[in-house]
């Protein structure tokens, strides 16, 4: 049985492959992987964002706040267009011209820019986001690094009484703390599940590993819409590659892996994940081929400009994409987008699936992660190799063996209610989220 499902999923991993360009398409496909090296390739390495120094026991902790889209107007400029789609112009970034709202005047934020969009589609319009250095919990506790945010908002003019819901955070645990950190937003059934199937008799990290399995897929499964996978793992959402975290399990635990979390679980074993369907993202090349703008890899738009690979050619590209009636138009390209993924289709035909949990537990146990950009058929097909982002991204490794989470929804994390949680002001959801996980260091 298993040598059969072992089978199926080689089939899965290396026949499902998109179709070869032909050799007129090979010079406009060379212009855009080019751009892919140059700007996106970099991604591919997986490094955990954590910091040096941490003893055993220490959980590192990162932030990201984004400003309210109905509080603050970002004017998009060239630069910040192609900043929100993954391109980092240099000329801009040296003469610091993108504004006094990527200034946080702090050693412990820097802003970015992010997307603006929904579950379903991508625009071109960004907004700034303040991203914390990694810091230890007493960092935030004990110095201006809470502070230093709510000033970087007063001086952006974002009210105190102004909250983003989606608010997110990312922590890195031992796997014996699994099981602490997700008990919290663990539904009573789960818990009991995992409890009454351990009976004692499994290692706390295992039974931290059977938490998150089934977490993952419990969110996966229960996705009610098709969009990008991430936006359905809420409130946690699993940042660490699962096929390295199976393969640092024993082997005795390695072995079982599979059957016991599909007991847990207790969903459909051979169904796709994401039933409603899946959808990758955009980057800016991807932007401009779908808004018309440049002569596309799959299709033939009704325009001659190639996609240009130099920064000055990308920078005028971005300003005519942000000429008002050009604009509107990408935009309408955008939000109609089919829920797909932009790419070849599979060779077998059909459009492409989410695997189902037991191909994504098998694969695991070779040490891959059907449910990241690493090992993924769909994303290998994608024009942007971008679908599961943030979703098992990083690797795990000898100098840095924690598993990251990044929480999307702050009072489920914490056992709070939204309520409460909303009553806090900015300064108060960074502490309480810091003394939250110092509680946990030490517990």
């Amino acid at each position: 049985m298993r040598l059969r499902s072992l089978a199926a999923l080689a089939a899965l991993a290396c026949g499902m492959r998109p179709k070869e360009p032909s050799l007129m398409e090979v010079s406009r496909q060379e212009r855009f992987d080019r751009l892919y090296r140059q700007y996106f390739k970099h991604y591919e390495k997986g490094q955990a964002r954590s910091m040096p120094g941490l003893r055993h026991h220490e959980i590192p902790l990162q932030f990201e706040f984004e400003l309210p889209k109905r509080m603050y107007s970002l004017s998009m400029t060239p630069a910040l267009l192609l900043m929100r789609g993954g391109i980092s112009p240099s000329s801009a970034l040296q003469a610091g011209g993108l504004g006094a709202a990527f200034h946080s005047g702090s050693p412990w934020w820097y802003i970015e820019v992010d997307g603006l969009g929904s579950k379903h589609h991508q625009v071109i319009q960004g907004l700034p986001e303040a991203n914390s250095v990694v810091v230890r919990p007493e960092t935030v506790l004990h110095t201006n690094f809470a502070k230093d945010l709510v000033n970087y908002f007063e001086m952006v003019h974002v009210p105190h009484a102004v909250h983003k819901t989606s608010f997110q955070y990312t922590v890195g645990v031992r796997p014996s703390r699994l099981k602490a950190l997700l008990n919290a937003a663990t539904p009573r059934t789960a818990r009991k599940h995992v409890e009454e199937f351990c009976r004692g008799q499994c290692s706390r990290s295992y039974e931290g590993v059977l938490l998150l399995s089934s977490m993952v897929l419990r969110q996966a499964s229960s996705c009610s819409s098709c969009g990008f996978p991430k936006r359905c793992q809420s409130p946690w959402l699993l940042r660490t590659h699962f096929g390295d975290l199976v393969q640092s399990l024993p082997e005795h635990d390695r072995a079982n892996l599979t059957e016991d979390v599909l007991h847990v679980w207790g969903g459909a074993p051979d169904k796709p994940l994401y039933p409603q369907g899946i959808m990758d993202y955009l980057h800016f090349p991807e932007m401009a081929e779908l808004g018309g703008m440049v002569q596309g890899r799959r299709n033939s738009a009704n325009v001659s400009r190639e996609i240009p690979v130099d920064e000055d050619g990308l920078l005028q590209l971005a300003g005519d994409m942000l000429d008002q009636k050009q604009r509107a138009r990408i935009d309408d390209r955008l939000r109609g987008r089919a829920c797909a993924v932009n790419g070849e289709p599979p060779s077998e035909g059909g459009t492409w699936r989410a695997p189902s949990a037991r191909q994504w537990l098998e694969a695991a146990s070779l040490g891959q992660d059907l449910m990241s950009d690493h090992d993924s058929p769909a994303s290998q097909a994608s024009l942007s190799r971008t679908l599961w982002r943030s979703m098992g991204q990083w690797r795990l490794s000898a100098e840095e063996p924690r598993i990251f989470l990044e929480c999307r929804a702050p009072s489920s994390c914490l056992g709070k209610t939204d309520a409460k949680w909303h009553r806090l002001s900015y300064e108060g959801m960074l502490l309480e989220t810091a003394r939250a996980v110092h509680r946990l260091e030490h517990a």
